[in-house]
Protein backbone atom coordinates (compact mmCIF):
# COMPACT_ATOMS: atom_id res chain seq x y z
CA UNK A 1 0.00 0.00 0.00
CA UNK A 2 1.33 3.82 -1.01
CA UNK A 3 2.46 5.07 2.58
CA UNK A 4 0.73 8.03 2.70
CA UNK A 5 0.39 11.02 5.52
CA UNK A 6 -3.07 9.93 7.59
CA UNK A 7 -4.22 13.66 6.32
CA UNK A 8 -3.39 12.79 3.02
CA UNK A 9 -5.63 9.82 2.61
CA UNK A 10 -8.62 11.67 4.15
CA UNK A 11 -8.32 14.25 1.43
CA UNK A 12 -8.00 12.22 -1.87
CA UNK A 13 -11.33 12.28 -3.92
CA UNK A 14 -12.65 10.02 -5.99
CA UNK A 15 -15.13 10.52 -9.32
CA UNK A 16 -17.56 12.57 -7.64
CA UNK A 17 -15.07 15.05 -6.26
CA UNK A 18 -16.27 14.09 -2.75
CA UNK A 19 -13.82 12.88 -0.37
CA UNK A 20 -12.85 8.95 -0.58
CA UNK A 21 -9.92 6.81 0.72
CA UNK A 22 -9.42 3.75 -0.77
CA UNK A 23 -7.88 1.46 1.53
CA UNK A 24 -10.80 -0.15 2.55
CA UNK A 25 -11.25 -1.82 -0.41
CA UNK A 26 -7.99 -2.29 -1.30
CA UNK A 27 -7.37 -4.40 1.72
CA UNK A 28 -10.94 -6.39 1.10
CA UNK A 29 -9.47 -7.21 -2.20
CA UNK A 30 -6.12 -7.93 -0.73
CA UNK A 31 -7.47 -10.64 1.80
CA UNK A 32 -10.30 -11.74 -1.22
CA UNK A 33 -12.86 -10.64 0.91
CA UNK A 34 -16.52 -9.97 -0.20
CA UNK A 35 -15.24 -8.96 -3.90
CA UNK A 36 -18.50 -8.07 -5.44
CA UNK A 37 -19.00 -5.70 -3.25
CA UNK A 38 -15.57 -4.44 -3.47
CA UNK A 39 -16.12 -3.73 -6.78
CA UNK A 40 -19.25 -2.07 -6.85
CA UNK A 41 -18.03 0.47 -4.44
CA UNK A 42 -14.83 0.97 -6.27
CA UNK A 43 -16.95 1.60 -9.24
CA UNK A 44 -19.00 3.55 -7.52
CA UNK A 45 -16.47 5.33 -6.17
CA UNK A 46 -13.86 6.25 -8.58
CA UNK A 47 -15.38 7.01 -12.17
CA UNK A 48 -18.73 8.72 -12.40
CA UNK A 49 -19.92 9.72 -15.99
CA UNK A 50 -16.05 10.52 -16.66
CA UNK A 51 -14.95 11.70 -14.00
CA UNK A 52 -12.23 10.75 -11.81
CA UNK A 53 -9.80 12.16 -9.19
CA UNK A 54 -6.81 11.54 -7.07
CA UNK A 55 -8.38 8.61 -4.93
CA UNK A 56 -8.87 7.42 -8.57
CA UNK A 57 -5.01 7.70 -9.85
CA UNK A 58 -4.50 5.75 -6.31
CA UNK A 59 -6.48 2.86 -6.91
CA UNK A 60 -4.94 2.12 -10.21
CA UNK A 61 -1.34 2.36 -8.67
CA UNK A 62 -2.85 -0.25 -5.92
CA UNK A 63 -4.82 -2.22 -8.42
CA UNK A 64 -1.29 -2.69 -10.24
CA UNK A 65 0.41 -3.54 -7.29
CA UNK A 66 -1.87 -6.34 -6.33
CA UNK A 67 -1.45 -8.09 -9.88
CA UNK A 68 1.93 -7.73 -10.15
CA UNK A 69 2.10 -9.57 -6.39
CA UNK A 70 -0.11 -12.31 -8.27
CA UNK A 71 -3.39 -11.97 -7.19
CA UNK A 72 -5.98 -12.40 -9.79
CA UNK A 73 -8.16 -9.44 -9.95
CA UNK A 74 -10.00 -10.18 -12.88
CA UNK A 75 -11.97 -8.01 -15.91
CA UNK A 76 -12.53 -5.57 -13.19
CA UNK A 77 -9.00 -4.65 -12.89
CA UNK A 78 -8.17 -4.14 -15.72
CA UNK A 79 -11.48 -2.21 -17.04
CA UNK A 80 -11.07 0.28 -14.26
CA UNK A 81 -7.66 1.10 -14.89
CA UNK A 82 -8.85 1.38 -18.70
CA UNK A 83 -11.69 3.80 -17.44
CA UNK A 84 -9.39 5.95 -15.35
CA UNK A 85 -6.61 6.19 -17.55
CA UNK A 86 -9.09 6.87 -20.52
CA UNK A 87 -11.42 9.23 -18.33
CA UNK A 88 -8.42 11.16 -17.57
CA UNK A 89 -6.70 11.34 -21.13
CA UNK A 90 -10.28 12.19 -22.61
CA UNK A 91 -11.37 15.32 -20.36
CA UNK A 92 -9.51 18.52 -19.32
CA UNK A 93 -11.82 18.81 -16.39
CA UNK A 94 -10.18 15.62 -14.54
CA UNK A 95 -7.19 16.64 -12.61
CA UNK A 96 -3.50 15.57 -13.57
CA UNK A 97 -1.79 13.08 -11.84
CA UNK A 98 -0.57 14.85 -8.93
CA UNK A 99 3.43 14.90 -8.98
CA UNK A 100 3.97 12.70 -5.68
CA UNK A 101 2.06 10.27 -7.25
CA UNK A 102 3.51 10.43 -11.09
CA UNK A 103 6.55 8.60 -11.05
CA UNK A 104 4.12 5.46 -8.58
CA UNK A 105 1.55 5.50 -11.80
CA UNK A 106 3.90 5.18 -14.35
CA UNK A 107 5.32 2.41 -12.83
CA UNK A 108 2.30 0.73 -12.46
CA UNK A 109 0.97 1.20 -16.01
CA UNK A 110 3.99 -1.02 -16.84
CA UNK A 111 3.10 -3.27 -14.25
CA UNK A 112 -1.07 -3.57 -15.75
CA UNK A 113 0.43 -3.91 -18.97
CA UNK A 114 3.04 -6.80 -18.29
CA UNK A 115 0.33 -8.81 -15.77
CA UNK A 116 -2.20 -7.94 -18.91
CA UNK A 117 -0.22 -10.17 -21.51
CA UNK A 118 0.32 -12.57 -19.36
CA UNK A 119 -3.12 -12.98 -18.27
CA UNK A 120 -4.61 -12.79 -22.29
CA UNK A 121 -3.01 -16.22 -23.32
CA UNK A 122 -5.23 -18.19 -20.91
CA UNK A 123 -8.10 -15.68 -21.73
CA UNK A 124 -11.22 -16.93 -23.11
CA UNK A 125 -13.69 -14.54 -22.47
CA UNK A 126 -14.68 -11.16 -24.25
CA UNK A 127 -14.61 -9.52 -20.71
CA UNK A 128 -11.15 -9.85 -20.00
CA UNK A 129 -9.68 -10.20 -23.39
CA UNK A 130 -10.92 -6.49 -24.29
CA UNK A 131 -9.95 -4.73 -21.04
CA UNK A 132 -6.81 -6.55 -21.37
CA UNK A 133 -6.42 -5.33 -24.54
CA UNK A 134 -6.99 -1.96 -23.39
CA UNK A 135 -4.55 -1.81 -21.17
CA UNK A 136 -1.79 -2.34 -22.99
CA UNK A 137 -2.92 -0.48 -26.08
CA UNK A 138 -3.18 2.48 -23.40
CA UNK A 139 0.16 2.01 -21.84
CA UNK A 140 1.34 2.24 -25.53
CA UNK A 141 0.18 5.79 -26.00
CA UNK A 142 -2.84 4.25 -28.19
CA UNK A 143 -6.13 5.99 -26.52
CA UNK A 144 -8.20 4.90 -29.61
CA UNK A 145 -7.26 1.91 -29.99
CA UNK A 146 -7.88 1.17 -26.04
CA UNK A 147 -11.39 2.75 -26.59
CA UNK A 148 -11.96 -0.12 -29.76
CA UNK A 149 -10.81 -2.99 -27.58
CA UNK A 150 -13.35 -2.76 -24.90
CA UNK A 151 -16.15 -2.75 -27.24
CA UNK A 152 -18.03 -5.94 -27.33
CA UNK A 153 -17.35 -7.90 -30.43
CA UNK A 154 -20.62 -7.07 -32.11
CA UNK A 155 -20.38 -3.59 -31.52
CA UNK A 156 -17.04 -3.44 -33.64
CA UNK A 157 -18.29 -5.76 -36.34
CA UNK A 158 -21.21 -3.12 -36.76
CA UNK A 159 -18.85 -0.14 -36.44
CA UNK A 160 -16.78 -2.08 -39.52
CA UNK A 161 -20.09 -2.48 -40.88
CA UNK A 162 -21.15 1.24 -40.78
CA UNK A 163 -17.49 2.35 -41.92
CA UNK A 164 -18.04 -0.28 -45.15
CA UNK A 165 -15.21 -2.31 -44.07
CA UNK A 166 -17.66 -5.59 -43.31
CA UNK A 167 -16.68 -8.90 -44.41
CA UNK A 168 -17.23 -9.51 -47.73
CA UNK A 169 -20.03 -11.92 -48.58
CA UNK A 170 -19.34 -15.47 -49.63
CA UNK A 171 -20.33 -15.85 -53.50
Amino acid sequence: MLDLPEAQWAALKGGYRTPYDPRPAVRALEAGENEDAVWEDLWEEVHHQGDVGDASYVVVVELARLLSEGRSLGWNAYAMAGTIETARLRSAANPAVPLWLSQDYAVAWVRLRDSALAVLPMADEDDLIGPALAVIALQKGLPALARMAVLKESERVRILDDLGWGEREAR
